[in-house]
């Protein structure tokens, strides 16, 4: 009998995504047939990563493979970690559901992270797929930057005293500021993990009681979310340091059926609204990897984050990526403060080392403005390339950061997020994680990710639109405007 994987007709080198995340020299090694396993070899490096005291950030591998004469790919199953390799020290875990792993570094440290010989124990036994005697023809590793946002209490709700979260008129009302007295940021924490208060009185913050748009969040009125396996954001999770990049995207779409990917893109799309994912499916490429995916539907992010493992983000887990333990401040952005400008030209050949320069003197900056033709470079309304104004001298406000370090939260592409209200469907969601396989059709079978389009933030031609308390309206189907990001609970 063969011995399983022994023979390999290709392995693919390794990808590069945002901040310059490299995965390179994949191999596989250490072939074991009584436990049935098999270890996957790779190098890691990825540029301005840090670990201090309060929290890090990490890469989340996951793999995925095809076997000869099947033109499928499958995701890999993982049991552990053999080897964390040498060079920048990292630690690292295996979830339960096994479908990839955390990397980070395991001491405090900042700057560029490099680690070569990395191993993580393929269990193929768990694959009914896969036998001794299997052929594995292909084999990617993928790579997405995240950021661990830690345990603890945080506010919802910049208090802004308006109905609205940023004064556009036809939208929805912002998230909690929508109670009798709008005023009133909102406490998640304190004793219990599920737990809201505002200063004593739970209605009075955002009406999650007998009445106001959050009615039916607490219905025995005892503080506490109905629905206690909703991610509310207290317990410590991982988000995505970037935004979904059009080369992560189209990496997606290469390894779907051609009737999988036909319903997750439409081509039709390209060229406009700085789009350049363009080929036919499965085969598809983009010139701008670097560069946020936009013309998205929540279908499409649902989509990605089954495929990589992952989750939606939740509302009140975007606010505390933002905003983290802070005391709110009324229509803030993402750095912290209200203060915003446009991006105005782009410098340098779009390669993933362009920069944006804004008018004199600016300091803030939304990287999307709907109204204005960018000039230099792929000029245009659209997207730009993700954690384009983080530079070596940068700090967060000119960085345009989150509090914990997630980039673009506020501009960019307005991103989806499962909202507690007023879509009722959202208020089960559970935070279950993707398995790594989708339906055949190519959606997200997690069954309490919410159907219907569920609100979201909008980061658009206003910087209040941008704020980190603001919501916008529902949307059918794909737009330019329209992308995301993905989360998973920490193990």
């Amino acid at each position: 009998m063969r011995a399983f994987i022994i023979a390999i007709s290709l392995l693919l080198p390794g990808i590069v995504f945002a901040n310059n995340l490299s995965i390179t020299n994949v191999s596989l090694v250490r072939p074991n047939e009584a436990n049935k396993t098999i270890n996957i070899k790779f190098d890691v490096s990825w540029s301005n990563s840090w670990s201090d005291s309060e929290n890090y950030d990490a890469v989340w591998i996951f793999a995925k493979y095809k076997k000869t004469a099947d033109s499928n790919w499958y995701h890999v199953k993982l049991s552990g970690i053999y080897s964390f390799g040498s060079g920048t020290a990292l630690i690292g875990s295996v979830p339960s559901d096994y479908v990839g792993c955390f990397l980070y570094r395991s001491a405090t440290s900042n700057g560029a992270l490099s680690t070569t010989n990395i191993e993580i124990i393929w269990d193929w036994g768990m694959d009914s797929n896969l036998s001794a005697s299997s052929v594995i023809d292909e084999i990617k590793v993928f790579g997405i930057e995240m950021v661990y946002i830690p345990q603890g209490n945080f506010y919802i709700g910049d208090g802004d005293g308006t109905e609205d979260g940023y004064g556009g008129s036809g939208h929805s009302p912002a998230a909690f500021n929508s109670g009798t007295n709008d005023a009133l940021p909102v406490l998640i924490g304190t004793t219990l993990a599920r737990n809201i208060y505002a200063s004593g009185d739970i209605e009075s913050g955002i009406g999650i009681g007998g009445s106001g748009p959050y009615a039916g969040i607490d219905t025995n009125n005892d503080g506490t979310i109905d629905n206690a396996s909703f991610p509310v954001g207290w317990a410590p999770f991982y988000i995505m340091k970037y935004e979904i990049t059009q080369g992560q995207y189209a990496d997606f779409l290469s390894t779907l059926t051609s009737a999988q990917c036909n319903n997750r893109y439409n081509s039709a799309l390209y060229g406009s609204s700085r789009y350049t994912i363009t080929g036919t499916c499965p085969n598809i490429t983009t010139n701008r990897p670097d560069r946020a995916c936009n013309d998205m539907g929540y279908q499409d992010l649902y989509a990605y984050a089954d495929w990589a493992g992952l989750r939606p983000v939740s509302d009140t887990e975007y606010e505390k990526a933002c905003r983290g333990p802070n005391t709110p401040v009324s229509w803030e952005q993402a750095w912290g403060i209200q203060s915003y400008t446009y991006a105005m030209s782009i410098s340098g050949s779009e390669n993933g080392t362009e920069t944006v320069t804004g008018p004199a003197g600016a300091n803030y900056v939304e990287e999307m403005d709907p109204g204005y033709e960018y000039s230099g470079g792929d000029a245009g309304y659209g997207p730009l390339r993700v954690g384009i104004f983080a530079t070596s001298g940068s700090n967060r406000v000119t960085s345009g950061a989150g509090y914990y370090g997630a980039m673009d939260l506020s501009g960019n592409v307005a991103e989806f997020v499962v909202s507690l209200s007023p879509v009722s469907s959202g208020r089960s969601f559970q935070g279950t994680h993707g398995d790594g396989a989708l339906t055949g059709s190519g959606a997200a079978n997690n069954s309490d990710w919410p159907l219907g389009d569920p609100y979201m933030f909008y980061h658009e031609d206003m910087g209040t639109g941008a704020s980190v308390s603001g919501r916008a309206s529902s949307v059918s189907g794909r737009s330019s405007i329209l992308g995301g990001r993905c989360a998973r609970s920490a193990p």
